[in-house]
């Protein structure tokens, strides 16, 4: 499938800060995004630790990464995280900040 737009933010929208306090308070308690209209199928979300680990990969836009390692269930440290957004071909990415309370 080609898609063409001029940019990805048109179709994207990171709409949480990109610091997450996993502390179930019910604010910035995860990372989250949204996709427009039918892109939701072809979208996927990478996060990775400072030393190139993936901690997080989910196809399913009804998610958040949460600061839970996603391969062994424990809550990640402080820090800063690298995460990439797929959607079909095109990707955004940035930085996460975990930071404990």
């Amino acid at each position: 499938m080609f898609l063409n737009w001029k940019n990805l933010e048109d179709i994207v929208d990171v709409w949480t800060s990109n610091a997450v306090t996993a502390n179930n308070d019910k604010i910035n308690d995860c990372f989250e995004y949204t996709i427009e209209g039918n892109f939701a199928g072809c979208t996927r979300i990478e996060v990775f630790n400072r030393w190139g680990l993936k901690v997080y990969d989910s196809e399913d836009t009804n998610e958040c990464f949460r600061g839970i390692n996603e391969y062994n269930l424990k809550p990640l440290s402080a820090g800063t995280y690298f995460y990439n957004l797929y959607v079909n071909d095109y990707v955004r990415n940035g930085f996460i900040t975990l930071v404990e309370e």
